[in-house]
Protein backbone atom coordinates (compact mmCIF):
# COMPACT_ATOMS: atom_id res chain seq x y z
CA UNK A 1 0.00 0.00 0.00
CA UNK A 2 1.26 3.50 -0.87
CA UNK A 3 1.78 6.04 1.59
CA UNK A 4 0.64 9.72 1.13
CA UNK A 5 3.86 12.06 0.33
CA UNK A 6 3.71 14.59 2.46
CA UNK A 7 4.94 18.51 1.59
CA UNK A 8 8.06 19.55 3.72
CA UNK A 9 7.75 23.23 2.29
CA UNK A 10 10.35 26.06 3.37
CA UNK A 11 8.93 29.11 4.40
CA UNK A 12 9.30 30.89 0.71
CA UNK A 13 7.66 28.67 -0.51
CA UNK A 14 5.12 28.98 1.89
CA UNK A 15 5.23 33.04 2.02
CA UNK A 16 4.79 32.28 -1.83
CA UNK A 17 1.28 29.81 -1.94
CA UNK A 18 -0.26 32.75 0.65
CA UNK A 19 0.86 35.53 -1.46
CA UNK A 20 -0.06 34.18 -4.51
CA UNK A 21 -3.59 32.79 -3.05
CA UNK A 22 -4.25 36.09 -1.48
CA UNK A 23 -4.05 38.08 -5.62
CA UNK A 24 -6.20 35.44 -6.70
CA UNK A 25 -8.68 36.60 -4.84
CA UNK A 26 -8.07 39.87 -5.98
CA UNK A 27 -8.45 39.18 -9.43
CA UNK A 28 -11.66 39.18 -11.35
CA UNK A 29 -12.85 35.42 -11.08
CA UNK A 30 -16.16 33.67 -11.18
CA UNK A 31 -18.35 34.56 -7.81
CA UNK A 32 -17.62 32.44 -4.81
CA UNK A 33 -14.77 30.80 -6.58
CA UNK A 34 -11.10 31.12 -5.24
CA UNK A 35 -8.28 28.75 -4.83
CA UNK A 36 -8.73 29.28 -0.88
CA UNK A 37 -10.80 26.17 -0.29
CA UNK A 38 -8.55 24.11 -2.54
CA UNK A 39 -5.82 25.17 -0.63
CA UNK A 40 -7.15 24.29 2.51
CA UNK A 41 -8.61 20.50 1.19
CA UNK A 42 -5.24 19.59 -0.32
CA UNK A 43 -3.30 21.16 2.43
CA UNK A 44 -5.28 18.72 5.49
CA UNK A 45 -4.04 15.53 3.19
CA UNK A 46 -0.59 17.06 2.10
CA UNK A 47 0.92 19.19 4.83
CA UNK A 48 3.49 17.26 7.17
CA UNK A 49 3.22 19.69 9.36
CA UNK A 50 -0.38 19.79 10.80
CA UNK A 51 -0.47 23.74 11.71
CA UNK A 52 0.71 24.26 8.33
CA UNK A 53 -2.41 22.83 6.83
CA UNK A 54 -4.27 25.48 8.44
CA UNK A 55 -2.19 28.45 8.64
CA UNK A 56 -1.74 28.83 4.99
CA UNK A 57 -5.57 28.96 4.14
CA UNK A 58 -6.29 31.41 7.38
CA UNK A 59 -3.34 33.57 6.01
CA UNK A 60 -4.35 33.64 2.59
CA UNK A 61 -7.67 34.60 3.44
CA UNK A 62 -6.83 37.13 6.09
CA UNK A 63 -4.22 39.39 3.96
CA UNK A 64 -6.47 39.05 0.82
CA UNK A 65 -9.44 40.56 3.40
CA UNK A 66 -7.43 43.39 4.41
CA UNK A 67 -6.23 44.48 0.73
CA UNK A 68 -10.21 43.67 -0.87
CA UNK A 69 -11.79 45.81 2.22
CA UNK A 70 -9.45 48.67 1.87
CA UNK A 71 -9.77 48.41 -1.97
CA UNK A 72 -13.40 48.87 -1.79
CA UNK A 73 -14.43 50.14 1.32
CA UNK A 74 -11.40 52.44 1.31
CA UNK A 75 -10.98 51.38 5.25
CA UNK A 76 -8.19 49.23 6.86
CA UNK A 77 -9.67 46.64 8.78
CA UNK A 78 -8.31 43.94 10.73
CA UNK A 79 -11.28 41.93 10.90
CA UNK A 80 -14.66 42.25 9.46
CA UNK A 81 -18.36 41.19 11.41
CA UNK A 82 -18.94 37.77 11.26
CA UNK A 83 -14.55 36.76 10.08
CA UNK A 84 -15.12 33.85 12.52
CA UNK A 85 -17.89 32.11 10.84
CA UNK A 86 -16.00 32.62 7.70
CA UNK A 87 -12.31 31.50 8.32
CA UNK A 88 -13.72 28.50 11.16
CA UNK A 89 -15.50 27.18 8.06
CA UNK A 90 -11.86 26.76 6.02
CA UNK A 91 -10.63 25.26 9.26
CA UNK A 92 -13.34 22.79 9.35
CA UNK A 93 -12.20 22.07 5.68
CA UNK A 94 -9.15 21.33 6.47
CA UNK A 95 -10.49 19.19 9.18
CA UNK A 96 -12.63 17.53 6.88
CA UNK A 97 -10.13 17.06 4.41
CA UNK A 98 -8.40 15.00 6.97
CA UNK A 99 -10.99 12.78 7.75
CA UNK A 100 -13.13 12.26 4.05
CA UNK A 101 -9.43 11.94 2.09
CA UNK A 102 -7.67 8.44 3.04
CA UNK A 103 -6.27 8.06 -0.97
CA UNK A 104 -6.33 10.58 -3.76
CA UNK A 105 -8.50 9.66 -6.31
CA UNK A 106 -11.51 10.98 -8.27
CA UNK A 107 -14.26 9.45 -6.06
CA UNK A 108 -12.99 10.56 -2.35
CA UNK A 109 -11.70 14.49 -4.44
CA UNK A 110 -15.32 14.93 -5.80
CA UNK A 111 -17.33 14.13 -2.43
CA UNK A 112 -14.71 16.27 -0.29
CA UNK A 113 -15.02 19.18 -2.86
CA UNK A 114 -18.87 18.78 -2.47
CA UNK A 115 -19.03 18.62 1.44
CA UNK A 116 -16.82 21.79 1.77
CA UNK A 117 -18.90 23.87 -0.27
CA UNK A 118 -21.93 22.73 0.96
CA UNK A 119 -20.68 23.19 4.07
CA UNK A 120 -19.31 26.75 3.11
CA UNK A 121 -22.55 27.53 2.46
CA UNK A 122 -24.40 26.63 5.56
CA UNK A 123 -21.83 27.53 8.00
CA UNK A 124 -21.09 31.10 6.21
CA UNK A 125 -24.76 32.24 5.55
CA UNK A 126 -26.26 30.99 8.79
CA UNK A 127 -22.94 33.21 10.16
CA UNK A 128 -24.26 36.12 8.55
CA UNK A 129 -28.17 35.43 9.30
CA UNK A 130 -27.17 34.54 12.74
CA UNK A 131 -24.99 38.24 13.42
CA UNK A 132 -28.11 40.28 11.97
CA UNK A 133 -30.36 42.08 13.39
CA UNK A 134 -33.07 39.62 11.89
CA UNK A 135 -33.33 36.70 13.86
CA UNK A 136 -36.08 35.66 12.02
CA UNK A 137 -33.75 34.87 8.90
CA UNK A 138 -31.59 32.16 11.04
CA UNK A 139 -34.83 30.82 12.21
CA UNK A 140 -36.02 30.07 8.48
CA UNK A 141 -32.20 29.07 7.87
CA UNK A 142 -32.68 26.49 10.64
CA UNK A 143 -35.64 25.22 9.45
CA UNK A 144 -34.73 24.92 5.72
CA UNK A 145 -31.75 22.75 6.63
CA UNK A 146 -33.67 20.59 8.82
CA UNK A 147 -36.34 19.52 6.91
Amino acid sequence: MKKKKNLHLRNEMIAFIIAITALCRLLPHPPNFSPVAAIALFGGIYYSKRYMAYLVPIVSLWLSDILLNYSYYHQFVLFYDGFYFTYGTFALIVLLSGLLIRKVKVQSMLVASLSASVLFFIVSNFGVWFSTAMPGRAYAFAITVVY
